[in-house]
């Protein structure tokens, strides 16, 4: 019933994908293998380049995606710090929110009004709609230009607590032709979006929302 729950809110918000940055050297062993949590991938022998080394939320077992935008301020720092890494962006099929063991939560997973809520309670419906509540002291959805699908905080993230199967990847945005280029050959007909420099899913999403058209 849950699931069903789930299911109705996603498609009365008409979300139309989740997404998932990563660098391009992950690209080869996300289409064979899926996203996999971290500790999944450790003991299956898989080693990819990963961005955050501390994961503060302790959830070894769960990776981190986001609905309709990236989180832009973790997004934002890490090719700052990294920039000779290409980076592509992952649209997920929506359909793992009522699918696949999931935790909704409301602001960054390492945030202690997350981090302090038992698993089982992020997986409830009332926490998938809290992600899209009024937060106090923050501007309000209005203010931001946000859609409907759009999480109040942009660093919300939804923790998925299983493999992301390669058929779940929808297709990719990436900032140049020459990583389209390269990611062609590992997404097949999947469709690759090319979103030139900070602009699209890699700008400021309060910015784009309002100024750029999106």
């Amino acid at each position: 019933m849950s699931r069903d729950k789930i299911q109705k809110m996603a498609i009365d918000r008409k979300i139309p994908f989740l997404v998932h940055f990563t660098r391009i050297s992950n690209v080869p062993s996300i289409m064979q293998h899926g996203i996999m949590p971290m500790a999944t991938a450790r003991r299956l022998g898989i080693n990819p380049a990963i961005n955050d080394d501390e994961r503060l939320d302790g959830r070894l077992n769960g990776t981190s995606v986001s609905i309709a935008f990236p989180n832009g301020q973790m997004f934002y720092r890490l090719r700052k710090e990294n920039r000779d890494i290409d980076w592509v962006i992952l649209a997920i099929a929506p359909s793992i929110l009522w699918s696949k063991e999931v935790l909704f939560c409301p602001h960054n997973a390492a945030d202690n009004r997350v981090s302090r809520i038992a698993s089982q309670d992020l997986s409830l419906p009332k926490s998938f709609a809290q992600m899209f509540a009024e937060i106090d002291g923050h501007e309000t959805r209005s203010e931001q230009g946000l859609k409907e699908c759009d999480p109040t905080d942009v660093q919300a993230e939804v923790m998925v607590m299983e493999t992301i199967e390669p058929e779940f990847v929808l297709g990719a945005l990436v900032n140049t032709t020459e990583v389209k280029a390269q990611c062609e050959p590992h997404l097949g007909r999947r469709k690759i979006i090319v979103h030139r420099g900070r602009k699209g899913l890699f700008a400021n999403r309060t910015y784009y929302r309002k100024f750029g058209g999106g």
